[in-house]
């Protein structure tokens, strides 16, 4: 543990991957801070303006980790689909990002992406589109404040053992993606946060505006 604490804000902190680098933030020694939706709702272009003007907290460290994934092909989607998509994957991590450019102390910031952002699959283009620009933001990012050593940063999860991976995939299709994942399984969430933790850690000194491809051997 550190002697001096960081502020870390982590957007989706309530499960899967998000409760797990929330979980080792903390265990770290930062003081971790991970708004409820009630507090700040990432597909409400007004609750994060909200959000945003009444933050008075410090920040070290963005982790925007949240997001939403909608499966369907471009005739399904809605246009109030689309926005939800577009706001909560990626505009309130631009906003977000703003609000963490303005602390003084900011020493990293890092965006979950997906795998989805270079490969993608029927029914993902709109989720493909949002988190392939997020990676577009990280890039951006890591060029406008390199000045300030500040290390901007992505981590692209493959499969990994969430609530939401237990829900969605049945044996068969896990038996099936096995096969195509050289490590012959799932990830585990502690070890993208393991990921995200070294990014935003000290010991990363030379590693910005990158995207960490974190699946297994999956895209390999």
């Amino acid at each position: 543990m550190r002697s001096e604490s960081r502020g870390v804000l982590v957007t989706g902190a309530s499960r899967g991957i998000g409760k797990e680098i929330a979980r080792r933030f903390t265990d770290l020694g930062d003081i971790v801070i991970s708004p409820s939706r009630d507090e700040l709702d990432l597909a409400s272009k007004e609750s994060v303006s909200s959000f945003v003007a009444n933050f008075d907290t410090e920040i070290s460290i963005l982790v925007n980790n949240a997001g939403i994934n909608m499966v369907g092909s471009v005739d399904d989607y809605s246009s109030t689909d689309l926005e939800n998509m577009i706001q909560t994957n990626l505009v309130s991590a631009f906003e977000l990002s703003k609000l963490a450019v303005h602390s003084k102390g900011l020493k990293a910031i890092c965006n979950v992406a997906s795998i989805w952002s270079e490969r993608s699959y029927p029914g993902r283009a709109v989720y493909s589109m949002t988190k392939s620009g997020l990676l577009g933001l990280t890039r951006g990012l890591a060029q406008d404040l390199g000045s300030r050593n500040v290390m901007v940063n992505a981590v692209s999860p493959g499969f990994i053992e969430t609530e939401m991976t237990s829900a969605n995939i049945s044996q068969d299709r896990r038996e099936e993606l096995y096969k195509n994942i050289p490590l012959g399984r799932f990830g585990d969430p502690k070890g993208i946060a393991n990921v995200v933790t070294f990014l935003c850690s000290s010991d990363n000194q030379y590693i910005t505006g990158q995207n960490i491809i974190a699946d297994g051997g999956f895209l390999s």
